[in-house]
């Protein structure tokens, strides 16, 4: 008799059989992560406006004890994917192998993206002790860009580089088997497609806190005798590049538009009710402000985070013009041509408004001192311009490769 050829298991019409089982769990899991992040996100907002109008007095304030709630959740929920479907392989149960995981050290096997997002958790995790250890020793910083702070940032960016790595290869399974939009649709958009570029808003959200203090404190950097302006530089880079990725993850037009509007509404929320939140713990509490007066809402704040979408806006619409006529490599260094244009002025005007007084309008935060960074010169500011265009172009580049990952890996 002869040996009959190995068959797939036959596959169901059933559109719930499809979303039940791993996939179902790895949803579930993907949408926790993100939730804690948000979380953990919120009470960096929070924190540092706690900064600037209490300082620090304690290491587990009201913000930090958020953060921290949500880094360790995050944490814990990496853990738990990575042991329950490490778990799931060496069982060799349905939706677990090669095809849908990782390895790692030949023992450990689940999704890339948990592994990422875990990494970053528990590099987050290491930076508050030896933050608390730094403030112990040299004070309150004067500015973001400490080591540890630093440290942490780093950390949340890989936790959010890992959770949109999560979310993106569910939307390609949901894309492949047929069920992407099947479930949930908002507004025509489905919404595995929401939450993944809801996942990539993170990534933009943390540059542009990373970069307030190129904007206020330190708006240039000098590289031997050259000087050039900071901040279009590393707003550009995070602008162009996740909305890059956000068109070519989706291949949809508007991606980037919609992208960047849901981390301007994030951030204006977040801008809107920090300040009546350490008003509210500061008077119930009786601290002293270190600033003038009490925390109180900027309006003109909470409305800025809506000019990155003028940019993206460029990129979606470049890109698609291009796709049309040349190949990806000129569509994409076009598109980030595009973007960069309108995000470098954004960032330069920010940039000079912001050193220019302490009660300047566009300042992202108010002023813990009445000592201002001189205003850079022309050259300066033409440089950090040329490089900020540069940098764009390659942004373009290299988000579209970002994108392509996202769109084509399901592990």
């Amino acid at each position: 008799m002869a040996a009959s050829a190995p068959t797939r298991p036959a596959r169901t019409g059933s559109i719930d059989d499809r979303w039940t089982g791993e996939r179902r769990r790895r949803l579930f899991a993907g949408a926790a992560l993100v939730a804690m992040q948000t979380l953990a996100a919120v009470g960096l907002g929070w924190d540092i406006q706690w900064h600037r109008w209490l300082g620090r007095d304690a290491f587990l304030t009201p913000p930090h004890f958020i953060i921290y709630t949500g880094v360790v959740g995050a944490g814990l929920i990496c853990i738990l994917v990575v042991l329950a479907d490490s778990w799931r392989y060496w069982r060799r149960l349905p939706g677990v192998d090669r095809t849908s995981t990782v390895s790692l050290l030949g023992i450990f096997h689940a999704p890339l993206g948990f592994f990422v997002a875990g990494f970053g958790a528990l590099t987050m995790a290491l930076a508050a002790p030896l933050d608390n250890y730094w403030h112990q020793l040299y004070g309150v910083d004067v500015t973001l860009w400490s080591p540890f702070h630093m440290m942490g940032l780093i950390g949340a960016g890989i936790a959010y580089l890992g959770s949109a790595y999560a979310l993106a290869a569910e939307l390609v399974r949901s894309r492949r088997d047929g069920t992407a939009g099947r479930r949930v649709m908002i507004f025509g958009w489905p919404g595995i497609a929401l939450g993944a570029l809801f996942a990539l808003t993170a990534l933009l959200r943390l540059v542009r806190v990373l970069m307030e203090p190129s904007i206020e404190t330190f708006p240039t950097w000098h590289i031997g005798s050259i000087e050039l302006l900071t901040s279009p530089i590393g707003l550009t880079l995070a602008v162009v590049l996740t909305s890059m990725a956000a068109v070519v993850m989706v291949r949809r037009a508007g991606a980037a538009t919609l992208m960047t509007s849901m981390a301007a509404l994030f951030t204006a929320a977040v801008t809107l009710l920090a300040p009546l939140a350490v008003r509210i713990v500061g008077d119930a509490s009786g601290y002293t402000y270190r600033l003038p007066g009490h925390p109180h809402i900027n309006w003109i704040q909470v409305l800025l985070p809506f000019a990155y979408v003028i940019p993206a806006v460029f990129v979606d619409l470049a890109y698609v013009a291009e796709l049309r006529l040349w190949r990806r490599l000129r569509a994409s260094l076009v598109a980030g041509l595009a973007g960069s244009v309108p995000m470098t002025a954004i960032a330069t005007i920010l940039t000079l408004d912001g050193i220019s007084s302490t009660g300047a309008a566009l300042r992202m935060l108010p002023a813990s001192t009445t000592d201002l960074p001189p205003q850079p010169g022309f050259s300066a500011i033409a440089l950090g311009a040329v490089v900020a265009l540069a940098v764009g172009a390659g942004a373009g580049r290299a988000g579209e490769q970002l994108g392509r990952i996202w769109r084509l890996n399901i592990r």
